[in-house]
């Protein structure tokens, strides 16, 4: 392996390792717009929409969890009942 091979190689890896950790805040966080930056502006969900706006709906109803609007802005919410 190259030099510049394995120095992309080591960057790739960080870049994962920052997703993961931008990732892991924004749900700690449960903030809405921060988790929707971290999806692939190509997503398609089917269910859950297209773009950024169709990730986070994804990753609520996956965990138990959804997207409401409130406002302008969507926050996470408790499932009623």
């Amino acid at each position: 392996m190259s030099d510049t091979d394995q120095l992309e190689q080591m960057l790739a890896r960080e870049q994962i390792r920052d997703l993961v950790n931008r990732y892991a805040v924004a749900i700690d966080g449960q903030n809405v717009d921060d988790l929707a930056e971290l999806f692939d502006p190509e997503i398609d969900s089917e269910k859950y929409g297209h773009g950024q706006k169709g990730g986070p709906g994804l990753v609520h109803r996956a965990s138990g969890r959804y997207a409401e609007p409130v406002g302008s802005s969507p926050q996470c919410r408790d499932p009623p009942g």
